[in-house]
């Protein structure tokens, strides 16, 4: 009888052991999967890209800004965007938001709402000056039309870019 009692406790006290364990593990894998960033930030200058960290202070507003750009355009650019014409825009400087899972951002003068896989925010060059900066953007890779005209953010993402320096 003795030996009986001492295995149901054996195997209760190894189930409650194993259920302890799937259920740290469980909580672990989420903390680790809700901290994961859902985009990668890369600062492009002269030829030189640079990855942000997702936990710098500075990822989450830079990364906001450039939505707020995107979601704010006023107008499209009527332009044939090739790849030559965003390596050139690279060189000149940029910064590019490339989503792990396409997202989807409604723009506010048209209501369209095209799931957006990256994002490329010109900070020189012919179309980062005056008063609209233009945008292109990737649904999934930048495309022949894909790029919108804006007029807020250029100094704001300026400014938080130059922080990075």
């Amino acid at each position: 009888m003795k030996m009986l009692v001492l295995a149901v406790v054996t195997v209760i006290l190894i189930v409650i052991g194993m259920a302890t364990y799937v259920l740290l593990f469980s909580q672990d894998k989420q903390a680790t999967d809700s901290s994961k960033a859902n985009a990668d930030l890369l600062f492009i200058y002269q030829g030189k890209t640079v990855k942000l960290d997702p936990s710098s202070a500075l990822f989450e507003p830079i990364q906001k800004e450039a939505e707020r750009m995107f979601q704010a355009a006023d107008t499209t650019y009527k332009l044939s965007v090739s790849n030559s014409l965003i390596e050139r825009q690279k060189r000149e400087g940029a910064l590019e938001v490339i989503y792990v899972k396409p997202k989807n951002m409604t723009v506010k003068f048209n209501g369209k709402t095209p799931a957006i896989s990256r994002l490329l925010v010109p900070l020189n060059g012919r179309f980062a000056s005056g008063r609209e900066v233009a945008l292109f953007y990737g649904d999934p890779d930048y495309g022949a039309f894909n790029i919108l005209a804006t007029p807020v953010g250029l100094d704001q993402i300026r400014e938080l870019v130059s922080k990075l320096k």
